[in-house]
């Protein structure tokens, strides 16, 4: 069978995914071949692409979770330094030390959900900075400095 590039976004999400308009666009400018319709061997690769980051992205939750015990969401850096030292092969506490200060981006000494996936190979989630406009909203920023078009940074996601 055959789907029609403006059908893809429904198909896919008959098939479980939920794509943006714009996300749609993407896989119909890398795929199509200027007939308008995708087969099905090109929809399941489709499918079978976009359940892949899927599967990894459950992957680094429930390895996180195996780990964070703790109230806030975090994994000790000890607990993480622990875990390494007790692995198999030959990794020293200063490979451990600098894995640690790499991805522990705001040196709390903690490793929070993001630092985790990145410590694991994944690319950084990035979001507005929602301490600052948490901040501005309780009157804790300067609203003036904020109402002359000052950006709001991004920062990476602490779940």
């Amino acid at each position: 069978g055959r789907i029609s590039c403006t059908s893809l976004q429904a198909a896919m999400r008959r098939a479980g995914q939920n794509p943006t308009d714009i996300e749609v666009l993407d896989i119909i400018n890398r795929i199509d071949d200027d007939t308008g319709y995708l087969d099905f061997q090109e929809f399941c690769y489709i499918m079978q692409d976009l359940n892949k980051d899927l599967d990894m992205e459950t992957g680094y939750k429930e390895t996180f979770r195996v780990f964070s015990k703790d109230e806030e969401g975090c994994i000790p850096a000890e607990e993480i330094k622990f875990v390494l030292m007790h692995l198999p092969g030959k990794i020293t506490y200063k490979e451990i030390d600098e894995m640690i200060n790499t991805v522990d981006k705001n040196q709390d000494g903690k490793i929070s959900y993001s630092e985790f996936r990145v410590m694991l190979g994944a690319i950084p989630l990035l979001i507005p900075d929602l301490n600052r406009a948490l901040d501005r909203d309780m009157g804790l920023v300067d609203r003036d400095r904020m109402e002359k078009g000052e950006k709001e940074k991004d920062m990476l996601i602490n779940l």
